[in-house]
C-alpha cells in the first residue's frame, strides 16, 4: 500500500474544491429543480388555460343555440298571437258587417251577397293562415295564405270606402286593416296601402 502524502495546504484546497463542487452541484440541482418546477408550473398553467378555452368554445355555441331557440320561440309566439288577433278581429267584423248591411241600402242587393262572400273568404283565408302556421311554423309556406287574405281584404276595403256603413262596422274594419298590416309585417310582406 502506498500512502499519498498530500500537503496540508493542498488538502485544505482539495476540501474547499470539493465543497465548492458539492455546493455547485447542489446549486445546479436546485436550479434544475427550480427550472423543472417552473416548467411544471408553466405546463399546469397552459393546461388550465387550454381547458378554459375549450370549455368556452364548447359552451358558447350552446348559449347561442339557447338564445336562438329562445328568439325563435319568441318569434313563433308573437306570430301566433298576431294571427289569433287577426282571426278574432275578422270574426267580430263579419258579425258587425252583417248587422250593418241589414240596416243599410245594401240590404237584399247583389252587393250585399258579394260583400258577405268576401267576408266569408277573408275569414277562410285567415283560418288557412292559422292552420298553415300551426302545422309548420314556416313563414314561407304560410305567406301565400297571408297574401290571399290581403287580396280578399282589398275587395272588402273598396266596398267599405264606397258604401259608408254604420260607425261600428267602420271601426271594426279599421281594426281588421291594422291587424292585417301587422300580419303582413310578421310574414315579411309590404305594408298594405288601403
Amino acid at each position: 500500500m502506498s500512502v499519498i502524502w498530500v500537503p496540508i495546504c493542498r488538502r485544505k484546497e482539495r476540501v474547499k474544491l470539493l465543497e465548492q463542487e458539492t455546493m455547485g452541484f447542489r446549486n445546479r440541482l436546485t436550479q434544475k429543480a427550480r427550472g423543472a418546477c417552473a416548467k411544471d408550473w408553466r405546463w399546469r398553467m397552459f393546461r388550465i388555460a387550454l381547458s378554459a378555452v375549450s370549455i368556452a368554445l364548447f359552451l358558447l355555441p350552446a348559449q347561442a343555440q339557447v338564445r336562438y331557440r329562445n328568439e325563435r320561440a319568441w318569434q313563433i309566439e308573437e306570430t301566433t298571437r298576431t294571427i289569433n288577433d287577426c282571426e278574432k278581429r275578422t270574426n267580430a267584423f263579419k258579425g258587425t258587417l252583417r248587422h250593418a248591411i241589414n240596416e243599410s241600402r245594401l240590404d237584399h242587393s247583389h252587393r250585399e251577397e258579394q260583400l258577405n262572400r268576401d267576408a266569408d273568404r277573408l275569414e277562410d283565408a285567415i283560418d288557412h293562415v292559422g292552420d298553415s302556421w300551426n302545422r309548420d311554423h314556416d313563414p314561407g309556406k304560410t305567406r301565400r295564405f297571408v297574401a290571399e287574405a290581403i287580396r280578399v281584404s282589398r275587395d272588402i276595403n273598396n266596398t267599405m270606402i264606397k258604401w259608408h256603413l254604420n260607425p261600428e262596422a267602420e271601426r271594426e274594419w279599421d281594426a281588421v286593416r291594422a291587424e292585417l298590416n301587422r300580419l303582413a309585417a310578421a310574414f315579411g310582406l309590404r305594408p298594405i296601402r288601403w
